[in-house]
């Protein structure tokens, strides 16, 4: 599975965890999708580097009314086996 495919299987499940919490669609928004080269170094030529496959990422903003769901999709989010940072910011 490429970079890509695997970064959208991520945000699919985040968002069916955000659907299942009732999080209305206008509160949701992705941005800072970026996709880049791995690249390995080979030691015995000082200039020959390998792509070795791709990484990709991309953020989830997320506009939650009460502090208890906050919790949970936090923690929610946080299960998953994937590489996920969940900050919330409290906002009046």
């Amino acid at each position: 599975m490429d970079a890509s495919c695997a970064n959208q299987a991520i945000i699919e499940r985040i968002m069916a965890a955000l659907k299942k919490h009732d999080i209305d669609e206008d509160d949701i928004q992705t941005s800072n999708y970026s996709i880049w080269p791995r690249q390995q170094h080979d030691p015995r030529q000082s200039d020959e580097v390998t792509i070795t496959g791709y990484h990709a990422s991309n953020m989830v903003t997320v506009v939650v009314q009460d502090i208890i769901t906050s919790a949970r999709l936090s923690e929610r989010v946080s299960s998953m086996p994937v590489r996920t940072r969940c900050t919330a910011s409290i906002l009046r």
